[in-house]
């Protein structure tokens, strides 16, 4: 039987670790299994624009890496 889930967010930010110079937004997610409460915490990094896009390249370039193993060239 499913269980019914119920959202919350927080919309604060907040530094992870000592060194680290990236905030992250954190959005917490909890449901109800049977008669347990679950915390899901979703923590995501604010990135200017231009930082987004870096990201997004690299991490297409990496899967791009990965999944073409896996495609026969004809």
């Amino acid at each position: 039987m499913a269980q019914k889930m119920q959202t919350t967010i927080h919309d604060n930010t907040r530094r992870i670790g000592t060194h680290n110079p990236i905030q992250y937004e954190s959005k917490v997610t909890t449901a109800m299994l049977g008669e347990k409460k679950i915390r899901v915490e979703h923590l995501t990094p604010i990135l200017s624009p231009q930082e987004r896009e870096v990201r997004k390249r690299e991490i297409e370039n990496r899967l791009f890496e990965v999944f073409s193993k896996y495609v026969e060239v004809n």
